[in-house]
């Protein structure tokens, strides 16, 4: 207390609940007035890290998160953070919740939280930030056509990259019957059992922070082969040019058709 002026003045070092002063004034004759007042001094503000370190995804919206947390002090606290967040994110001054969706990729960076109260009382916490390239989805297969019956190849119609992992894949509309699609892979594997005509899916990709993205591809289910007997029997003369003849006839399945035949056809002949 300036005892020529009454203004107060310094840096309090121990908490104190609210108590009443009474200032008393006097002058050169001695003669005094007295007034009072209510202090209160509040504990030191605080600042805790609640989040060490965030993993986001370009062009995927954030889940709100406080990294630092803000206590004590005089209120109102207020937030703030250096260097400035990724583009498309934002501090609420008022909470130091982060929120928005990032547009653009950043490797890890530490940012520091400030937390200021009403009397310019600051603390101050880090933590790491991390905004993974958003999600992409490549066409591998562009179109398949599989037979009815038939176990197919496994493959995989569309690639998924970028994001946070891991990456989940999902499909629509459904696969025909017998097929299955893996929803960690994205392959398609199986046997159909039923025919389908050219169909348009799309795959979509899906990262841990709900970023995604999408590509297609058409798939075909032929019929089942068929093998008609176009001729029940033949007979043939040893040292005499055979007649060309087809005996069995294919049809149906995914071209192109190929022919075997067992037991091996008698010396001179071929299929």
């Amino acid at each position: 207390l300036n005892s020529s002026t009454g203004a107060i003045t310094g840096t309090p070092t121990a908490t104190s609940g609210a108590t009443t002063y009474t200032v008393t004034v006097t002058d050169t004759n001695s003669a005094t007035a007295s007034n009072t007042f209510s202090l209160a001094v509040n504990s030191a503000v605080t600042a805790t890290q609640s989040v060490a370190s965030k993993t986001l995804t370009q062009n995927a919206a954030a889940t709100s998160f406080t990294p630092v947390t803000g206590a004590n002090g005089t209120p109102s606290l207020t937030y703030s953070v250096l260097p400035s967040l990724p583009s498309g994110l934002s501090l609420n001054t008022g909470t130091g919740a982060i929120t928005g969706t990032p547009t653009v990729s950043s490797g890890a960076s530490t940012y520091t939280v400030t937390v200021t109260d009403a009397n310019s009382a600051t603390a101050s916490n880090t933590f790491s930030l991390t905004v993974n390239t958003a999600v992409t989805a490549t066409q591998s297969v562009a179109s398949a056509t599989v037979t009815v019956n038939t176990a197919i190849t496994s493959f995989t119609p569309v690639t998924g990259g970028g994001g946070t992992s891991p990456l989940s894949y999902g499909i629509s509309p459904t696969l025909p019957a017998g097929l299955s699609f893996n929803t960690a892979n994205g392959q398609v594997s199986g046997t159909p059992t039923v025919t389908s005509s050219t169909t348009t899916y799309t795959v979509t990709v899906t990262d841990s922070n709900n970023g995604t993205a999408s590509n297609t591809f058409q798939l075909t289910v032929n019929g089942p082969v068929s093998a008609t007997q176009a001729i029940a029997s033949k007979a043939l003369t040893q040292n005499a040019a055979a007649t060309s003849f087809t005996p069995v006839t294919g049809s149906g399945g995914t071209p192109p058709l190929s022919y075997g035949v067992a037991p091996a056809l008698p010396t001179g002949l071929t299929l």
